[in-house]
């Protein structure tokens, strides 16, 4: 879990570093969309069907702290 937590704080430091006026959205994004990537490898380590796999990312709105956030959700194929 080492390098999620190191990446995820480069991250967001250069977020904070370069762009102070939407910082919080786009970090409420990155966290949100990491841990969805994350969850779906974990989903298809531990689930082993030959045919299912990683097939791209649909889009939701989600209310966010004075906004709305386009996030990018993983899928399968099953």
């Amino acid at each position: 879990m080492k390098p999620f937590d190191e990446n995820l704080t480069k991250v967001v430091k250069d977020i904070l570093h370069y762009d102070n006026t939407n910082a919080i959205e786009k970090i409420i994004k990155t966290v949100f969309e990491t841990i969805m990537n994350l969850e779906r490898k974990e989903y298809l380590r531990e689930n082993k069907v030959p045919e299912n796999k990683g097939n791209g990312y649909y889009e939701r709105l989600v209310r966010a702290v004075n906004n709305y956030i386009k996030l990018k959700v993983p899928r399968d194929r099953l």
